[in-house]
């Protein structure tokens, strides 16, 4: 007599399962990038700050959704840091960081450069922005084939935040992800 193995429980195409959902949300968010045809930021002009000074002011520019006072906490640096290119580096990473800029075809959503601040000492430093696009959840994503799972239940674990966000969104697939694996899928 011939045995056939058991097989575990759950299906084995269940991640087959979560791929139209991915590639839904996925075209959804870059046919709106796409609608909002805002360029890609510029290379900025070079650095002319004064070496060893400190920040006196933080100007944002670019930002349409995104209030100008959140970008500079997020920077992650203030009035009376340092003014140097570590400290500038740093302010562009932390912002890229958040999720909450562009960073499409190798050119970066966030540049920060600094500038002399005549007949002052210190530097202004400059953050130029281009927010992600703001996601317009209640008729632009449609969730299908969902399986198991009804689609506005899926929608609901997905965050709507002011701005499409990449970290953000990753924690939101992981949560998707958790509930068809509460249900047995893998």
């Amino acid at each position: 007599m011939k045995t056939v193995p058991r097989r575990r429980a759950g299906n084995k195409y269940a991640p087959l399962c979560t791929l139209p959902i991915y590639a839904a949300l996925a075209v959804s968010t870059s046919a709106q990038a796409q609608n909002n045809s805002v360029p890609l930021l510029q290379q900025p002009p070079p650095q002319t700050q004064a070496v060893g000074t400190a920040i006196t002011e933080i100007v944002v520019i670019g930002n349409k959704v995104l209030n100008a006072e959140y970008i500079r906490s997020a920077s992650g640096h203030k009035v009376g840091d340092p003014c140097n290119e570590v400290v500038l580096d740093q302010m562009r990473q932390n912002l890229l960081e958040t999720g909450n800029f562009t960073y499409f075809s190798g050119a970066q959503g966030v540049q920060v450069r600094s500038e002399e601040v005549a007949g002052k000492p210190g530097c202004k430093v400059i953050i130029q922005v281009e927010e992600n696009p703001k996601i317009d959840w209640k008729s632009k994503v449609n969730i299908s084939g969902s399986g198991p799972i009804p689609p506005e239940e899926i929608k609901s674990l997905i965050r709507q935040t002011a701005v499409y966000n990449d970290v953000d969104f990753a924690v939101d697939i992981r949560a998707i992800e958790g509930k068809y694996s509460a249900l047995g899928y893998r």
